[in-house]
């Protein structure tokens, strides 16, 4: 009898080395991104305890949405996360535990596996996968697989898999040339707010976030909104400008608190400049030559200098054609835009992942239609009604989860959004009840914010907004107490326009006086010369800021 050739072996891996592997991916990015490749799961690895089980599960989904490894403060909040879903196991002491044991497997004193030592486990890990496999093949106490084809097939990956590492290349983390200032594009976004641009020096910049501060009632939702429009009209005009061929930027304005069909009235009211009742209320628009006496007022200049006025119709229209293609609005009030559909008040409830889901999948859509499109500016008014609805929705208490959920906001807005889409993100939170109490023109501490002290301090740059005086002049006082990158600026003067969903920047025509605490108005001779030089000579007349001139309409 013919004797059978003896097969050399080697021992399988054990769970010491097993282990070793693991933790190496968790602390060596390289070394993860390795493993990834291999598309080896938390599967192939059940000899390791629960928490090791759970860190790697978690860690494996940030892995594959930021193309990094989550720090210990990111780990916890995606594990807190996952309690979120009821079909969830953890509590609040297992994530206790776990947390505790990422913190002590982050500070071991042993480094990581070479990278060497880590391809050599796992090439001997598939061996031993695809021994284990041919062996089930031919154990006469298993069942015969419906495809034997298959079956060998995947023995043939696994073999496959484990001769290809040794030649697999591992890229450096310490590649410096991505970070020469010296070939790196100039990435700033300007908003298109004169003050706004200028607080920020020039613009918003990709992974910066900003927050913007202020009472109830002093138009930060009107501002934020307003910011938002602007953005969406110069992306538009720019990428006309190239022929189309470039990429469009989309401004995207996620709403907490206001309903989607108000949001969307203050929107055409701003951009066309039409009384925001008119939409609210359902009233016709004016149409060809007619002018409401709002109209009238409104351009009088325009009409004394004989330009044609487009009618309200008219400048609804070209609103709703121009921010179509590049503006939109993520509702999460719980309401709807159509009044006869049922309210939803779970939408919005899932924090950051959602408003991420939402944006990746309308980048999705695009793709698909063969179309250019990328996120140049997010918007989120507010923090508070965000985490409320959370809170309630998942029967959280509020008094411990709200002030974590805004004390957190600025991070998680970095990571699922302004990272993420390589965008600017702008925050919009209200002050405590104390900042509240101020008389108009008093700007508050950034660290009045209500809920949270601390989110202020993680946010690039802050805007704290007054409340408005009670007259027809409706004047805030708007001040940038935080931004490393930007100059130094005082405040500036706004005066609120309600009746069009706008503000306007009045710094030629009001100023804070410190010692009287109130607005005062500008009598300086340069200002009344400036003054009476643009009243003798005409310029082609705009509408107040926008990017589309009277001249833009046929007469």
């Amino acid at each position: 009898m013919k004797k059978s050739k003896k097969i050399d072996s080697r021992p399988a891996l054990s769970k010491g080395q097993k282990d070793a592997l693991f933790q190496s991916a968790l602390l060596d990015a390289p070394i993860y991104k390795l493993i990834a490749q291999s598309e080896i799961s938390i599967e192939h690895f059940r000899e390791l305890d629960f928490y090791l089980w759970c860190i790697w599960e978690v860690a494996d989904r940030f892995y594959k949405r930021q193309q990094r490894l989550p720090a210990l403060k990111e780990l916890r909040i995606e594990l807190e996360q996952r309690m979120d879903d009821p079909q969830d196991y953890l509590d609040d002491d297992v994530v206790e535990d776990i947390t505790d044991f990422y913190k002590e497997l982050k500070a071991l004193d042993e480094p990581p596996l070479g990278k060497d030592t880590a391809r050599e486990y796992l090439q001997q890990f598939f061996r031993e996968k695809a021994w284990r496999a041919t062996g089930h093949l031919a154990s006469a106490q298993s069942k015969i697989p419906v495809s034997i084809i298959e079956a060998l097939d995947t023995v043939k990956a696994d073999i496959a898999a484990a001769e290809s590492l040794s030649a697999e290349a591992i890229p450096s983390p310490f590649d410096q040339k991505q970070y020469d200032p010296l070939t790196v594009t100039s990435n700033l976004t300007p908003y298109g707010v004169p003050f706004i641009d200028a607080y920020l020096g020039g613009g918003g910049i990709a992974g910066e976030v900003y927050l913007l501060l202020g009472p109830s009632g002093s138009a930060k939702t009107t501002l934020s909104q307003q910011l938002s429009i602007s953005l969406a009209a110069l992306q538009m005009a720019k990428w006309e400008h190239g022929n189309k061929r470039q990429s469009l930027g989309m401004s995207y304005f996620v709403s907490y608190e206001m309903p989607g069909h108000e949001i969307m009235a203050r929107l055409y009211a701003n951009f066309a400049q039409i009384n925001v009742q008119k939409f609210l209320e359902g009233a016709p628009l004016a149409k060809g030559l007619d002018m409401s006496p709002q109209d009238q007022v409104l351009f009088a200049k325009a009409i004394e200098y004989g330009v044609r006025v487009p009618s309200e119709k008219e400048r609804y229209e070209h609103a709703k054609k121009r921010l179509s293609n590049n503006w939109r609005l993520l509702d999460y009030s719980g309401m709807s835009l159509n009044e006869d559909d049922m309210p939803n008040p779970g939408k919005g409830s899932g924090l950051w992942p959602e408003i991420a889901n939402q944006i990746a999948a309308d980048m999705e859509s695009y793709k698909r239609q063969g179309k250019k499109r990328h996120v140049a500016g997010i918007f989120i008014d507010y923090i508070g009604i965000m985490a409320h609805r959370h809170c309630q929705f998942h029967d959280k208490d509020p008094s411990r989860f709200i002030r974590l959920v805004c004390a957190e906001a600025p991070q998680n807005a970095r990571s699922y959004l302004s990272y993420r889409f390589r965008c600017p993100v702008l925050l919009v939170h209200q002050l405590n009840a104390a900042a509240a109490k101020l008389k108009p023109g008093q700007v508050a501490d950034m660290g009045d914010a209500a809920e949270s002290k601390t989110m202020s301090h993680n946010c690039n740059a802050v805007f704290v907004v007054s409340q408005p005086t009670q007259d027809e002049h409706r004047l805030v006082r708007i001040n940038r107490q935080k931004g490393r990158r930007m100059p130094g600026m005082g405040s500036v003067v706004l005066q609120v326009q309600g009746q069009y969903a706008r503000v306007r920047e009045v710094n030629d025509l009001w100023s804070w006086d410190d010692l009287t605490r109130e607005f005062i108005p500008q009598t300086s001779m340069d200002v009344r010369y400036r003054q009476e030089k643009e009243e003798t000579e005409p310029k082609p007349m705009r509408f107040d800021g926008q990017e589309f001139e009277l001249f833009g309409f046929e007469s």
